[in-house]
């Protein structure tokens, strides 16, 4: 029985004690504790088949900005000592919960044991600190030691290796500056591009691109790449243009391929350094509309976008098989120059009208709305009436067969130097109609290899038609009077004007109450016997007749003067 009373005393004094003095856990275990382990060096366990160190360097815990706290606020899954080998890894949110929120929403969020990843275990020091490793001049070297495929990119040889910050700062470009140190995620330019590069981005604004409201607008990758950023001038000139054009290809496919069917691009894909790209003409960040007036595309713009390199003097010295600076002098001073220029008329033609905007080829490309078999169409594009009227002449129907030779609107009006009919200097002006039809009529070539009336043009200057044209009688017949302008047809075509049964009509058009007999004789009349014996006889004879009275007039004068001196000599 004393024995049990003994028993159960101890017990009751055990419990007393148990409850007076409490059980250590994470709390109540000291730095001391834990460094009598840990402060040996030779600490240490294998992880994988790695030799894994786990010596404090206390010291060195005690610079660091956790140096006043306790092992256990870290590690608070120990509650005895010697603790399990394997221990929950340390919560840094329950002190850093902001933090926590942020990264949970970033990539970095996949990464196993992400905190210490970058900023150390027991050696943390403020980022404020400029030999921390989170220092924001450090920040780069550490996202490198996970981004090693970044490394030859980053920034040695780019753009943004040297920059000029707002207010001033020059420097580089840091990763921390693009993608956010807790929170990292793929950057959004508009955010980020625009924190330095404001003014580019009020340009975006105002683009075309931010007009649209595009589920995805273009964004500063599309052009720029990412790491790989350099600015225009350390770039050689074809690479730029290639990321140009790349750049725009992924939404304008259409316009990319049209371009490589055209004169520009195909020299692109020559490697040639000197054609133009879109950003040339469309601009780079504020691409404009075409309907806005202030686009260089804009209709009326058109013109002074093109002389840019049209009229550079070293461009053309280079390429002397481009059009000269001249032949775009007279297209602005041209009808249809002046119509845009001067006048504002979006009806007028401009360069692309003719020519093409992106698939611009050259004339002797058959697809090219300047070969001279398109040139009617292409005229027609503004002149649709006209251009029926021509198809169905002589003119437009045996240059439909291939038969180069026979005019089409250039022929006759010009190229770029075409003018009003009403300008007197223009070729199709009434006092220039027959010169502008001799240089095929009056083509030796030209005239045998058709069998074209091989006189028409010097009977037409010997007529009475003719010479009061030339003394400048704008308002006698000349060659389009009789012919027509663009509906020329042959005169066995019943619908011509020369037809035998239309002749009075045409003659009408001046010689009031003409009748059938104004189709009886001829026209081009020669001065031969098989022409016109008439005509031949009062040719030759005044050809005679004139030539002796200006002989026997001479001889008058001659032995006059012989008489006078006589007369003088001998003093009469």
């Amino acid at each position: 029985m004393l024995k049990v009373k003994i028993i159960f005393k101890t017990f009751l004094f055990g419990l007393s004690l148990s409850l007076l003095l409490p059980v250590k856990g994470w709390g109540q275990f000291s730095n001391a504790d834990c460094l009598n382990c840990h402060g040996d060096k030779t600490l240490s366990r294998m992880v994988k088949g790695r030799t894994i160190s786990l010596y404090l360097d206390e010291p060195l815990f005690k610079k660091s900005i956790h140096g006043e706290l306790e092992c256990t606020n870290c590690h608070q899954s120990i509650k005895e000592l010697p603790h399990a080998e394997k221990l929950a890894s340390p919560d840094c949110g329950t002190c850093h919960s902001d933090v926590r929120g942020m990264v949970s929403k970033g990539l970095h969020n996949l990464i196993k044991d992400g905190c210490w990843a970058c900023h150390g275990t027991h050696d943390i020091k403020s980022s404020q600190v400029s030999t921390s490793i989170t220092h924001k001049d450090n920040r780069t070297e550490l996202c490198l030691k996970c981004h090693k495929d970044r490394e030859n990119v980053f920034f040695t040889t780019y753009q943004h290796s040297s920059v000029e910050f707002p207010g001033g700062a020059k420097g580089k470009v840091h990763c921390y500056q693009c993608h956010d140190s807790h929170r990292a995620s793929l950057p959004e330019p508009v955010k980020v591009c625009g924190t330095c590069h404001n003014k580019i981005f009020a340009e975006l604004n105002k683009s075309v691109h931010a007009k649209a409201k595009l589920r995805e607008l273009p964004n500063c990758r599309n052009c720029h790449s990412e790491h790989k950023v350099k600015a225009g001038e350390l770039v050689d000139k074809f690479t730029r243009l290639t990321q140009e054009i790349s750049g725009c290809r992924e939404c304008h496919s259409k316009e990319t391929e049209d371009y490589f069917q055209g004169m520009h691009g195909k020299e692109f894909q020559k490697k040639n350094p000197d054609v133009p790209s879109c950003v040339s003409c469309h601009g780079a960040h504020g691409i404009l509309s075409e309907k806005d007036p202030e686009s260089p595309i804009f209709h009326n713009n058109i013109i002074k976008l093109c002389v840019k390199c049209h009229e550079d003097e070293k461009l053309m010295a280079k390429y002397e098989q481009l059009p000269q600076p001249v032949v775009f002098k007279a297209f602005e001073k041209s009808v249809h120059g002046m119509a845009v220029e001067e006048h504002g008329l979006l009806v007028a033609p401009s360069c692309i009208e003719c020519h093409g905007a992106h698939e611009m080829r050259p004339a002797d490309d058959p697809k090219s709305p300047v070969n001279k078999v398109n040139i009617a169409h292409t005229c027609a594009k503004c002149h649709p009436g006209i251009d029926e009227v021509y198809q169905r002449s002589i003119h437009g129907v045996t240059l439909s067969k291939g038969i180069l030779d026979s005019p089409t609107c250039t022929d006759c009006h010009g190229e770029h130097d075409i003018t009003a009919v009403r300008d007197p200097s223009g070729r199709v002006s009434p006092k220039n109609i027959p010169k502008t039809c001799s240089a095929c009529h009056a083509e030796e070539k030209i005239v045998k290899k058709y069998g074209l009336l091989p006189v028409a043009y010097d009977t037409y200057k010997d007529s009475f038609h003719g010479i009061a044209h030339k003394f400048g009688e704008i308002v006698v017949a000349d060659c389009a009077s009789c012919h027509g302008y663009h509906d020329i047809l042959p005169s066995s075509d019943p619908r011509s004007s020369i037809n035998p049964k239309n002749i009075p009509q045409t003659c009408g058009k001046c010689h009031k109450g003409a009748s059938e007999n104004f189709a009886k004789g001829k026209v081009h009349i020669e001065a031969t016997k098989e022409s016109s014996l008439g005509v031949y006889i009062v040719r030759k004879f005044y050809t005679w007749f004139i030539g002796i009275l200006a002989i026997l007039f001479v001889a008058y004068i001659l032995l006059d003067v012989l008489g006078r001196r006589r007369r003088r000599i001998k003093g009469i």
